[in-house]
Parts: C-alpha cells; structure tokens; sequence
C-alpha cells in the first residue's frame, strides 16, 4: 500500500490522539483508553483490509455491474420470450368475437330476409380456432432459429465478460505501474535529500562551492514536479479502473500490489496449442458459427414463402336481433269481412287475436346456434417478388455471416500471436532495461564519488543520475508489459485472467 494513502493519514492522527490524551487519564480509565484505542485500531485494520482491491475482485465487481452484460441478459429474456411464442405457433389458437349493433334507415332484416325501414338492434356472437397443419417448415425452422439465437446470447454474454476481464487487467496494470512510477520518483526525491545533506556538509567543510547547493535545490524541485505528476497519474489511472468498473468515482479505491516476478521469462512454445484451443472455445468463435446457423435457417424461413399453406379451422356462431317477435296471450275475436247484399247486415269471421314482443335473447342465442368446420388451402402464386428479395437477402447475410466468421478468426489469430509476441519483446527489453539500469547505477555511484572529490561538475553527476532514473522507468515499463501478456496469454490457456 502507497505512503501516501489517505487512510494511513487517518491512522496517524489517531495515533496522535492516543498519545496526546493517553496520559490525562487515571488509572482505571486509562485501561479503559487502551481497550477502547485497541478496539478502534482493530477494527480500523480491519476496513483498510477490507478495502484493499485485488484483480479478482475488481473483476468480479466489474462483472456484476457492467450495463453491457445488464444488456446482453434483457436480450437473453427477449431471445426467450420469442423462443416460447414459436413453439405456441404449433398449436391452435381460440379466439372469440362479440358485437353490439345499432342499424338505422333501410336495411334488410335477418329473420325476414326483407327490407325493412327502422332502426334494429342486433348481437353477433363467435367462437372460432385455427391451426396450421404445413406452411413449409417455417415453424420448425423458426423454432429451431431461436434455439441457436439463445445459445448466440450465451457466447455473446461470455464475450462481454471477457473483454471486460481484459480491459480491468490492463487498467489495474497501469494502476500498480502508476504507483510505482510514484514509487521510484519518491526515491529520487529520498536520493536528492540524503545528497543534499552530504554536498552541505562538504561545503562546510569547505570542499566544495555553495553554488553546488543550487544545482541540488533545482534538481530537489524537479523531483518533486515529478513526485506530483506520478501522483497525477496515479489519480488517473485509479479513475480510468473505477469507470471501466461501473464504480463512483467518488468512492476510495486502493488496489493491491501483487507480487511480480521480478526475473521475467519467455512464453513458452505452444501457440499452435493455445491457438487451437482458442478457435475451438473462445465466446467469439462460437458466436460467429452460431449466427452462421442463424442465416442459413433465415435463408430456410424465407423459402417457406414460396410454400403452399394449409390450416384447419372450426367456427361456432349465434346472432340475436330485436327484429324478431314471438306471438303470446292468444283471444278469440270477430272481424267483419263484407255486407249481406240487401239487408247490409255485417258479415262477421271468427279470428284469434295476439300479443307480439321481441323474442328472448336466450332463445335467440339457442335457435340461431351454427357450426362449421373445414380446411383452407394458401398457394402463393405471385406476390411482387417478395418471396424472391427475402431468399436473396437471406443468402446475402449468410454469405457476410461466413465474413464475420473469417474475420473473427483471423483476429483471434492475431490476438494470441501479438500477446506472444508482445511477452517475448517485453522479456527482451526487461532485459536489456535491466543490464542498462545496473550500468547506470554503477555509472552514478562511481560518478557521485568522482563528484565528491571534486573530479566532476554538479551538472554533469544530475546527468548521469537521469539517466539512471530513466534506465529505472524503462526496466519497470518492460516488466509491467511483460506482466500484461503473461496475464493474456493465461487468459487464453485456460479462461482465467491472473496477475502474478
């Protein structure tokens, strides 16, 4: 953990209470002070080891809050949901339809088959279901389309989550180089102080000019522009981390600083291996063969409709109308038909007279009850071309899906082989940094005492000592990047991303 970590700030003033306060107290409740700083010192341990952020766990952080993957899952429920409604398709469907009518003016009525001049209320009622029998596999390749499309959703998710594993790895590499470019500033800065304290003592002893003492004060200055900018890049990095974590900024992220291999070696021979494994496993292989399935059964679905259709149905339906009467309370009666040729007396016949209303709407529903069933046969026979522009569109997604399936190999092929590549450079140049580094620290040593004695300028031995701090920058660049391939390389060996 960083020095200069806020917490440990915190945990100084707290020592400082402690000790400030520790000794007003009288015995008894001293020992009650030195429980209750214990407790607070535990329990301050134990949230700064709880907020210590391993790789693993800001994978893992990253992972359960990513938006992408939220997205990836809702398309997943929408892959279902369309996967469940093409399996319904092979069954029959019921549907009802009820109707309330109102017809003014001429109109013919139901019952009479007449025209009629008033208004007439009427109700339909309906029960009908269908079901398709053949429509040219088009439900069975739609079904077994979905099927693919969910597993396309599985290796489209895994994809996600891989490139954001990798993404996280390579900002927390840049967060641990950070700190440690602030590491090795901070050391020049402690190199700078202590040969500030031997230069004074020389030119008190009056071997050296005090003008040396400005040199060292430019060079002290520098450092600490340099101690502020590492700082700054330190915040920046930790920032990039926590938005590729979907974390708030806001909140206080300190990363672990793992153990590195401080003796890095060269990857080792097996990328046909690894680039086998990888074309056979890897989220985008499998997504890209998949929705090379996809198009071929689009290219299926769409020559369904060019296919005859046939469907069963069955349909049940009664109507009711006001129209109709019903005769009731039947009475005898007379009616007068002519005149007796004389006399005038009337002549009278016997009738029956009645009462009408509308007959009940039950009975209506029940007298007026009809059935039918039956089949229906669809041929399309010319239909703009439609048919024609789905199929060729159809081949021509099938034809940039093997595209996609190409790219995405010749990619991955370029992926691994760079991650060797860029391991064996960085193994190269640790290396190289290294034999460099060691020369240049030689190099100032041997020059700080040649400066001690008067044989060098100031200037000339701030030289050497950039060099030496650059040799530094160089060898900890090459390492982290060394780091970085060996984590990919893992990655891709056995699915897992580790700094180690």
């Amino acid at each position: 953990m960083p020095a200069h970590c806020p917490k440990f700030a915190g945990l100084n003033r707290c020592r400082i209470i402690v000790e400030r306060y520790y000794f007003t107290f009288d015995t008894m409740a001293r020992s009650r002070f030195v429980l209750l700083t214990i407790l607070m010192f535990s329990i301050s341990g134990s949230l700064l080891a709880q907020e210590v952020w391993n790789l693993e766990r800001c994978v893992s952080f990253a992972l359960e809050n990513n938006l992408d993957i939220r997205d990836q899952m809702l398309s997943r429920e929408q892959v279902e949901i369309n996967l469940e409604q093409s399996k319904m398709q092979r069954y029959p469907n019921l549907n009802s339809n009820m109707g309330h009518n109102y017809n003014f003016g001429r109109a013919i009525d139901p019952f009479t088959n007449q025209f009629v001049n008033q208004r007439i209320q009427s109700n339909s009622l309906s029960l009908s279901t269908s079901m398709v029998i053949y429509n040219g596999n088009r439900i069975r390749n739609s079904i077994e389309r979905n099927e693919v499309l969910l597993e396309k959703n599985k290796y489209d998710v895994a994809l996600v989550k891989n490139q954001i594993m990798n993404n996280v790895a390579l900002a927390y590499v840049n967060v641990i180089y950070a700190y440690q470019a602030l590491r090795t500033a901070q050391m020049q800065d402690s190199t700078t102080q202590a040969q500030l304290g031997r230069v004074q003592k020389l030119i008190d002893a009056g071997r050296l000019a005090r003008s040396e003492i400005l040199n060292l004060e430019a060079q002290q200055a520098s450092d600490r522009l340099s101690i502020q900018r590492a700082s700054a890049q330190v915040e920046t990095a930790t920032l990039n981390l926590k938005l590729l974590m979907q974390m708030d900024p806001n909140q206080t992220l300190e990363v672990e600083i793992p153990r590195v291999d401080l003796n890095p070696q060269a990857p080792p021979n097996d990328l046909e291996d690894v680039l086998r494994k990888a074309l056979d496993e890897l989220p985008e292989m499998q997504s890209a063969r998949t929705q090379l399935a996809v198009t071929a059964l689009n290219e299926e679905i769409a020559k369904a409709g060019a296919m005859p259709r046939l469907s069963v149905f069955a349909n049940m339906n009664s109507v009711y109308s006001e129209s109709r009467k019903e005769t009731f309370n039947p009475r005898p009666a007379s009616v007068e038909v002519g005149y007796v040729e004389g006399s005038n007396a009337p002549v009278l016949r016997d009738v029956f007279e009645f009462d009408t209303r509308t007959t009940p709407f039950a009975t209506q529903i029940k007298d007026n009850f009809g059935q039918s069933v039956g089949l229906n046969l669809s041929v399309p026979i010319y239909n703009n071309h439609q048919v024609r522009s789905d199929i060729a569109g159809a081949r021509i997604g099938q034809e940039q899906a093997k595209i996609i399936l190409e790219r995405t190999r010749n990619a991955i092929r370029s992926d691994i082989t760079a991650a060797y590549l860029n391991m064996e450079n960085a193994h190269l140049a640790f290396q190289a940094a290294s034999e460099s580094e060691k020369a240049q620290r030689e190099s100032y040593e041997f020059n700080e005492k040649r400066y001690v004695n008067g044989v060098i300028t100031g200037p000339e031995l701030q030289v050497n000592r950039n060099n030496w701090t650059q040799a530094q920058i160089e060898k900890d660049r090459a390492l982290y990047e060394w780091l970085f391939a060996k984590a990919q390389l893992e990655f891709y060996r056995t699915g897992k991303i580790s700094i180690r």
